[in-house]
């Protein structure tokens, strides 16, 4: 279908003979095209194997899907729009689509409340992960890389401390950090980690003329 309506493109582009600026902008977008649908194929394979371990019926799953996601989705973009009707008509639509998962009938009510709980933090944390790639974001982008210029081109292992500090050592407000929220699992301690495996060097010789001393 996308094959389609990229070839669709193609067409009209020609027919109407845009200029070279704009031909570019449309390149631009096929070029990213595999990489939007690879990045959105990798989320719903992400979202089925923690609904896989949590070991719902596929009935269950379709709620948490079409509906749970999407509505904890607009939750989260609507402070972002500028426009007061727009953002209260986006927590409208997010309560009508809670309200319909919850509703009596649904497999997501059949649940215990427990696991009905676990599954909307589940959707919740979920719907967090899926970035929007529009280009509305792209001038913020350009100003944030003008802020972190002096750490571009980091080299792996300076990449891979930033990594740890992110996912081991910064908490939120509550306490957790992204790794215990990803795993739904406590870890050790970062600092206590790399104490036990850190080795120390030994002081340094002191000299003959201090020892004279």
């Amino acid at each position: 279908m996308l094959a389609q309506w990229v070839a669709t493109l193609d067409q009209t582009v020609k027919a109407l003979d845009l200029s070279a600026k704009r031909r570019d902008m449309v390149a631009k977008a096929k070029r990213v095209l595999p990489k939007m649908i690879a990045l959105v194929s990798f989320f719903f394979s992400h979202v089925r194997s923690r609904l896989a371990a949590l070991g719902v019926s596929e009935a269950v799953a379709a709620v948490v899907l079409e509906t749970l996601v999407p509505a904890f989705y607009l939750q989260q973009v609507a402070p972002r729009r500028c426009s007061a009707a727009e953002r209260d008509r986006r927590l409208a639509l997010h309560h009508t689509l809670l309200a319909r998962a919850r509703a009596p009938g649904s497999a997501f009510a059949t649940l215990p409340a427990e696991l009905q709980k676990r599954l909307e933090l589940l959707a919740d944390d979920c719907a967090a992960l899926f970035v929007r790639a529009t280009a509305c974001v792209e001038g913020c982008n350009g100003q944030l890389a003008l802020l972190h210029h002096g750490l571009r081109r980091l080299d792996n292992q300076r990449l891979a401390v930033f990594r740890t500090l992110h996912n081991y050592f910064i908490r939120r407000r509550d306490g957790t950090t992204a790794a215990e929220r990803f795993f739904e699992a406590p870890h050790d301690d970062l600092v206590d980690w790399l104490l036990d495996r850190v080795n120390v060097p030994a002081m340094p010789r002191r000299r003959r003329s201090q020892e004279a001393a």
